[in-house]
């Protein structure tokens, strides 16, 4: 997939980070179609950089659910819900500041989600519950 969120060729699965993964939610993706709108390509991007540089966990793989949220897949094996309408650095902040100060490091790999995409809030489940 291209910058502008138009798929262009099929990628074999493979894994490790140097590769972003994208996949579609709904239908299968197709060649030369638009999967999803620029910014939201931006914003994957934006998450999956920041995340590394951080040190915390890496970004497996992303989900499309619509135009504008998508879902991130951590290596700690929690997802992420985040939307690309809203500030993800804010969504960012808020994931960071929640890990440090309400989920104890040995608590992460019984998260099931982390829902950032409303502005302000964080709601996450644990495994379980």
């Amino acid at each position: 997939m291209d910058e502008d969120g138009v798929a262009w060729k099929e990628a074999q699965d493979i894994s490790g980070s140097v590769f972003v993964k994208i996949r579609g939610e709904k239908k299968p993706l197709r060649i030369g179609e638009e999967i999803t709108l620029p910014h939201t390509i931006q914003s994957i991007l934006k998450v999956g950089k920041r995340v590394q540089k951080e040190n915390k966990f890496f970004i497996e793989d992303f989900t499309i659910v619509s135009s504008s949220e998508f879902n991130a897949r951590s290596s700690m094996g929690f997802l992420l819900h985040m939307d690309a309408n809203e500030s993800i650095d804010e969504e960012l902040n808020a994931l960071f500041l929640t890990l440090e100060k309400e989920i104890p490091q040995n608590k992460l790999g019984n998260i099931e989600y982390i829902d950032l995409r409303i502005p302000n809030r964080v709601y996450y489940k644990m495994k379980n519950e």
